[in-house]
């Protein structure tokens, strides 16, 4: 992009060729949000927000601006030559980009094409920097207020994938970085959690756990420690940790976080429960059972002391329990927990609902896990016909159920009804979400073990190089 002497860009600043195209000067309030914004790549659409429009409105407000005026300010403001517009170049997926500021985090573009062609304004560093040098105190502060909330109301909801969240957080950064601490006055600004938000969606684990551990020290410098934002950036952080596979930062996070919050609001206000929970999660992850023994089993009994027996939180968190004690080998424990639950939930929803048939296959999962097959062969049959019924054969849920009962025919010596089971496993995963996906691969492997597990090693040779070869079928074989 071109780059103007220091010289025009003097001339060009008064805009009075925009302001007669738009009076009000629109165009000059365009300048200065674009200004602040990432000048490599801004959504043309973040101007036509009603934010930006009652930025380019001005004080008065009178006439509301209207997104036709909005996107006729923004062609007035390119007229000036310290802006333009045009559409998007895609990202080359081998090369993925990265369009965040230089002095913040790292935040590359996804490298997937966006969906609709998106038009792009473009503005040089120098061009912002003089647009930037003529805005202080309160009108700097409007601006990045306009700004911020520009970019929040262009974030689609669900931004996994989308090339154009790689622009916003782009834009998000460079924002941060012109504003200082002002999207902090009343607390954190909603688009800073956003963008956050955005990089765990986009499994950049590693810019997420820079970006959390900023927001939250940047929080507790200016809100203090026990302030509700700082210890929702603090429970993000602990998520990206986890994210990330950082198990022992993600337990000091979890048990900073839940010490604060039982001194702020006591041990029995739901966010101290809810912040138990997560240690012990995080426990689990760590593969740390005992100790998440201990901790989940006290978040099972504050919140049934709290919530009540049949509440969704209590019967998540024995199920919890059960699970961690399965990690711990406690098998019998387990076992007579998610019997607990199951009893519980069939009693309060019905004997067919999703959340039943969940527990119930939990429940067979335990009985497999410990050795009691004479347990686990009926309770799977009766959760996998019950699945099929209500779910339908071809839900991943029953799906998973298909294969859970042929990991217990093969465990019981039951061999044909084991590699039968585990083949329709297989080709349910394939035709439901393709041979590539992770769930797909895992069941061919499971089937592979089984052929091996019968004496077909040929065969289970074979489909194994079949999973890994490019344009692979990866169909179960057959007996010729």
């Amino acid at each position: 992009m071109e780059v103007r002497p220091a010289d025009d860009l003097a001339a060009a600043l008064s805009a009075e060729p925009a302001e007669r195209l738009v009076p009000g000067g629109a165009a000059q309030a365009v300048l200065e949000l674009a200004a602040l914004l990432d000048g490599r790549a801004i959504p043309a659409e973040v101007f036509s927000t009603p934010a930006a429009r009652g930025y380019l409105a001005g004080e008065a407000g009178e006439e509301p601006v209207t997104a036709e005026c909005a996107r006729a300010a923004l062609a007035a403001a390119a007229q000036t030559g310290l802006l333009t517009v045009g559409p998007a170049d895609p990202p080359d997926p081998a090369t993925p980009q990265d369009l965040a500021a230089p002095s913040d985090l790292p935040t590359p573009i996804d490298p997937a094409e966006p969906a609709e062609p998106v038009a792009l304004a473009r503005m040089s560093a120098p061009a912002q920097a003089a647009v930037r040098a003529r805005m202080a105190g309160g009108a700097l502060e409007q601006a990045v207020t306009a700004a911020a909330g520009a970019l929040l109301e262009s974030w689609p909801e669900d931004d996994r994938g989308r090339w154009q969240a790689g622009v916003l957080r782009s834009c998000a950064a460079s924002l941060r970085q012109a504003a200082g601490d002002l999207l902090w006055t009343g607390g954190c600004h909603p688009l800073l959690m956003r963008a956050g938000q955005s990089l765990d969606s986009a499994r950049l684990t590693g810019p997420a756990v820079e970006y959390w551990t900023e927001l939250a020290d940047v929080s507790w410098r200016i809100l203090g420690r026990g302030h509700p934002d700082t210890l929702t950036a603090s429970e993000r952080l602990a998520e990206a940790y986890l994210a990330a596979g950082q198990t022992a930062q993600a337990i000091w996070c979890c048990e900073a976080v839940l010490a604060e919050l039982v001194r702020v609001l006591g041990p029995d206000h739901p966010s101290a429960i809810a912040a138990r929970r997560n240690l012990g999660r995080a426990l689990m992850a760590a593969k740390r059972f005992g100790d998440a023994v201990t901790v989940l089993d006290r978040v099972a009994g504050d919140y049934e002391r709290v919530r009540g027996a049949d509440h969704a939180d209590t019967l998540a968190a024995q199920e919890e329990l059960a699970a961690a004690h399965l990690g711990a080998g406690q098998a019998d424990d387990a076992i007579r927990w998610y019997r607990k639950t199951l009893a519980e939930r069939e009693r309060v929803q019905g004997p067919e609902t999703p959340e039943v048939l969940a527990s119930r296959t939990k429940l067979a999962g335990a009985y497999l896990a410990g050795g009691r097959l004479k347990n686990a062969l009926p309770e799977y049959k009766r959760v996998l016909a019950d699945a099929e019924r209500v779910l339908g054969p071809d839900h991943l849920d029953t799906i998973a159920i298909r294969g859970g009962l042929g990991s217990a025919c093969l465990a019981a010596g039951r061999m044909a009804a084991a590699i039968q089971l585990h083949e329709q496993a297989f080709a349910g995963y394939q035709r439901t979400l393709g041979a590539d996906h992770p769930d797909t691969l895992a069941s061919g492997a499971t089937l592979a073990q089984a052929y091996q597990a019968v004496g077909r090693v040929t065969d289970a040779t074979t489909l194994l190089r079949r999973m890994a070869a490019p344009g692979r079928d990866g169909g179960p074989l057959r007996r010729r």
